[in-house]
C-alpha cells in the first residue's frame, strides 16, 4: 500500500537557482552629517557613515557589515564608526551587505580613507578629474576640490599609469593629452603642502586613440575668396574646409597654372601684375597630432587680364618732356616732372605728356597748356 502510493506521487521538480544581490555602484565613506559626499581624508572624532551604494536584486535592503582597518582587524560593526585617535595613519574600508530571496547574500566594499592627526587639512570634497572625450590635443582639467582646515597651497602633481609626468609635459591644473597618451591612464594627485595631510589622487581616466582627419562634409574642398573679376592689385583668401578630428595643424601652398608659386604659404595671397591671365589654386594640407594627413585643394581661378594704365592726372607715371603743343617741339634736356620757365619760353604755350605702361601698353595724356607771358 505505501509503495503503491509512493509510485503515484509526481516527481518533484528541482529547486531553482538563487542568484545573489548585485552591486551596481560600490558604497564610499561619508561624513554623517554629509552623507551624499566622498572622503578621501578623515580626521579622529569624526563620524563616518558608509554610503551611496546602490544594488540589484536586493530584495531585503543592505547593511553595514563592519569597518576595517588596514591591519585586517575589525573596528566596528554599526551603521557609522566613530574615527579613534588609534587610527591615525591607517586607512579603514566599509563592507555592505545586500540580502535577496532566500537570504542570498551579495557583498561590496568601499574604497579605503585615510585617517590624518587632527587638525590637518582633509578635502570636503574630494579632487576630482574632468576629461570629457581623453583624445591626443584634448585638454584634462584637475579639479583640486575644497579643503577643511589649516590654509596651505595646493600642489598639482599629473600621473601617466601611476608614474610622475615631467613638469616640462605636465604643469598646474590642465594637461594636453599627447599623441602618445592612447593606451595609457592620466590621473591628477593633489596635496597641501607643508602638512602631514597626504595627496588625494583622482581616479585614473584611459586615454583612447585620435580619431582619423575627416571632413566634416565629405564633399567639401578648399575654396577660394576674392573680389568679382579678380583684378590684378586685389587679395584672395583660401578658406579651408571644416575637418572632424583633434584640432590639426595646417599648411597652405599656392599653385599658378599648376606650379607651386614660391614662398607663397600664407592663406592670403596678393594678387601681383605677373600673375594676370594665370589659373590660380591653393592646397591645404591639415596633419593632425599622429601624423596622419588630408589634403584637399580648391577648384582654380583665373585672375582678370592687365588692362593698359587710365591716367587720371598728368605726371603721376613716366614723364617725357615739356612741349609746345603748337609746333610739338620738344624742350632739350626738360625731361623731369618739373621745368624751369627760360627767356627762350616767353611767348610759348607750354604742356607737359605724361605716359604710362605696364605689360598691356602704354597710355600717353597731354596736359592743359599755359601761356608764358
Amino acid at each position: 500500500m505505501i509503495g503503491g502510493t509512493l509510485a503515484a506521487l509526481a516527481p518533484l521538480a528541482p529547486c531553482a537557482a538563487v542568484a545573489s544581490p548585485t552591486n551596481l555602484t560600490p558604497p564610499f565613506v561619508a561624513d554623517v552629517n554629509d552623507p551624499t559626499a566622498a572622503r578621501a581624508l578623515v580626521r579622529p572624532d569624526m563620524q563616518l557613515a558608509c554610503a551611496g551604494a546602490t544594488w540589484s536584486g536586493a530584495t531585503y535592503g543592505a547593511v553595514v557589515r563592519g569597518w576595517y582597518p588596514d591591519d585586517g582587524s575589525s573596528v566596528g560593526s554599526a551603521e557609522t564608526y566613530v574615527v579613534a585617535s588609534g587610527d591615525v595613519g591607517h586607512a579603514i574600508h566599509c563592507l555592505m551587505w545586500a540580502i535577496g530571496d532566500l537570504g542570498s547574500i551579495g557583498t561590496s566594499s568601499s574604497p579605503p580613507v585615510t585617517v590624518v592627526p587632527a587638525g590637518s587639512p582633509i578635502p570636503t570634497v574630494v579632487p576630482s578629474l574632468l576629461a570629457p572625450n581623453p583624445q591626443p590635443q584634448r585638454v584634462l582639467t584637475c579639479n583640486p576640490g575644497t579643503w577643511d582646515g589649516p590654509r596651505a597651497p595646493l600642489s598639482i602633481r599629473w600621473l601617466r599609469d601611476g608614474v610622475t609626468i615631467g613638469r616640462a609635459v605636465a604643469q598646474g591644473l590642465t594637461y594636453t593629452v599627447l599623441g602618445s597618451d592612447p593606451g595609457h591612464t592620466i590621473a591628477c594627485a593633489v596635496r597641501a603642502q607643508g602638512t602631514s595631510s597626504p595627496e588625494v589622487a583622482t581616479p585614473a581616466v584611459s586615454i583612447g586613440a585620435a580619431p582619423p582627419l575627416a571632413l566634416v562634409d565629405h564633399s567639401a574642398t578648399a575654396s577660394l575668396a576674392g573680389p568679382p573679376g579678380l583684378p590684378v592689385g586685389s587679395t584672395l583668401l583660401c578658406v579651408r574646409p571644416m575637418l572632424a578630428g583633434p584640432y590639426p595643424s595646417a599648411s597652405t601652398r599656392w599653385s599658378l597654372a599648376g606650379h607651386a608659386v614660391a614662398g607663397a604659404s600664407s592663406v592670403w595671397l596678393a594678387v601681383l601684375p605677373t600673375l594676370a591671365g594665370a589659373s590660380v589654386s591653393c592646397t591645404v594640407t591639415h596633419v593632425d597630432i599622429t601624423g596622419a594627413s588630408l589634403v584637399v585643394a580648391s577648384p582654380a581661378v583665373t585672375v582678370a587680364p592687365l588692362a593698359r594704365p587710365t591716367i587720371v592726372a598728368p605726371g603721376i607715371a613716366a614723364v617725357s618732356s615739356p612741349l609746345a603743343p603748337g609746333d610739338g617741339t620738344r624742350i632739350a634736356r626738360a625731361t623731369s616732372a618739373t621745368h624751369k620757365v627760360t627767356r627762350a619760353d616767353r611767348g610759348k604755350a607750354l604742356a607737359c605728356r605724361a605716359a604710362a605702361s605696364n605689360s598691356a601698353g602704354t597710355t600717353v595724356a597731354t596736359s592743359r597748356s599755359v601761356k608764358v607771358r
